[in-house]
């Protein structure tokens, strides 16, 4: 029997990091996947501009709120598997997937199945790129590259019930008896 174990290279590189030294991070605020003017070529002026009007400046703020919202969801399903953010350019699947779970996080309680159907058709696609079941791609064709993945097989287990069986004892030999 043998197991084999997925490390990505961010996971062994944290073994060779000292603690000592500070994270690096971002300081730039991640880019939503989509923006309004994309829920409305996608599903009308009408429905968008009822769940999210704009104000006198022609900004809605729920919207963009809710665009956010559904791509932190989306990079925190994406986060195990892709370096964020990903790099500059347009990925019609993300785009696609943000829409779909912002326009059902428009809807505050009564959403129709059909936006249910696809907001939840929209998170299992992101859920397979995460896996490998699907390929990221941008809008030109090219293919955004996973994470590295190390395959470490471990051999044959060394304690087996089978190789212990003159050293086992069995529990019921050391239970106490309450009379």
């Amino acid at each position: 029997m043998s197991r084999t174990i997925r490390l990505t290279l961010a996971a062994v590189a944290l073994c060779a990091v000292s603690l000592a030294a500070p994270a690096a991070t971002s300081t730039e605020p991640a880019m939503p996947h989509a923006a309004r003017s994309d829920l409305v070529d996608r599903f009308g002026a009408v429905e968008i501009d009822s769940l999210a009007p704009v104000d006198d400046a022609g900004v809605s703020a729920r919207a963009d709120a809710t665009l956010a919202d559904a791509s932190a969801e989306m990079d925190a399903v994406l986060a195990g598997s892709f370096d964020l953010p990903l790099p500059a350019g347009e990925y019609p699947l993300l785009k696609a997937a943000c829409c779909d779970i912002a326009r059902l996080r428009l809807y505050d309680d009564a959403a129709p199945e059909r936006v249910m159907g696809r907001a939840s058709s929209a998170r299992k696609r992101v859920r397979q790129l995460a896996a490998g079941e699907l390929h990221l791609v941008d809008a030109a064709g090219a293919r955004v590259e996973r994470r590295a993945t190390i395959l470490v097989a471990a051999g044959e287990p060394v304690a087996t019930r089978e190789r212990l069986a003159g050293y086992l004892v069995p529990a019921d030999r050391h239970r106490r008896r309450c009379t």
